[in-house]
């Protein structure tokens, strides 16, 4: 919603059905959970620490 909000762009990918992705993003972050959240290239981590970034006043400068 807040990336919504904020008319970023964004993919949602389902990794329900998809066990070799989840595995390759699960090796590539440590996360085990989702959502794992991407800005670029860069892995932010979830939702908390997405909102945490909107509260410090830096995920607009991310987004761009």
């Amino acid at each position: 919603m807040l990336l919504e909000n904020k008319r970023a762009d964004f993919d949602v990918i389902d990794l329900s059905e998809d066990h070799a992705t989840r595995q390759k993003l699960m090796d590539q972050t440590g996360c085990q959970t989702v959502p794992m959240i991407f800005v670029g290239d860069e892995f932010i981590g979830g939702c908390n620490e997405l909102y945490d970034l909107e509260s410090k006043g830096l995920l607009d400068r991310m987004l761009q």
